[in-house]
């Protein structure tokens, strides 16, 4: 038997991961102030694709697009299915894909890392900072893959 109060907690955690996913996206993950704030920018995850695009780092923008928008995107879909007991004719292939794209869950992580090491450095002239937006995104991270976590869980206690 399942437990119910497991299942409905994972999928109480889903639906919190969207909302911080969304607002992760939503929301500057990093800010720029030029000498003493004189002029100052945010900066949306959105935009650190348009910027790796614009310079020509073709590789470094579309690992990032991958793995902080598609993979994210793709996980939650194949979550929802299994959460709300979409009927397709077979789910096994989605429960395989939930694991391979688990596998990979790190990696969103380490973009988010990289992405604030590129816009981050030292300057006399030019302060960076994080702001809010990846506290978000950082968060619905940890509670996708914790829904995952329990999802798969569920799946095999269900399975045994």
């Amino acid at each position: 038997m399942i437990d119910k109060r497991t299942y409905i907690f994972a999928i109480i955690i889903y639906l919190i991961s969207i909302g911080f996913f969304v607002l992760g996206l939503t929301r500057p993950i990093m800010g720029t102030e030029v000498f003493l704030g004189l002029k100052s920018s945010e900066i949306y995850l959105i935009d650190s694709f348009e910027y790796f695009y614009k310079r020509e780092e073709i590789v470094l923008g579309t690992i990032l697009l991958v793995f902080t928008l598609i993979l994210p995107i793709a996980k939650y879909l194949f979550l929802a299915v299994i959460l709300f007991k979409v009927s397709l004719p077979s789910l096994r292939w989605i429960h395989h894909l939930l694991e391979i794209v688990n596998k990979w869950a790190m990696l969103d992580v380490f973009i988010v890392a990289l992405l604030i090491m590129t816009f981050k450095f030292e300057s006399t002239l030019i302060d960076n900072y994080v702001m809010i937006g990846t506290t978000y995104f950082a968060i619905s991270i940890i509670l996708l893959m914790t829904s995952s976590f329990l999802v798969l869980k569920i799946n095999k206690k269900k399975s045994s």
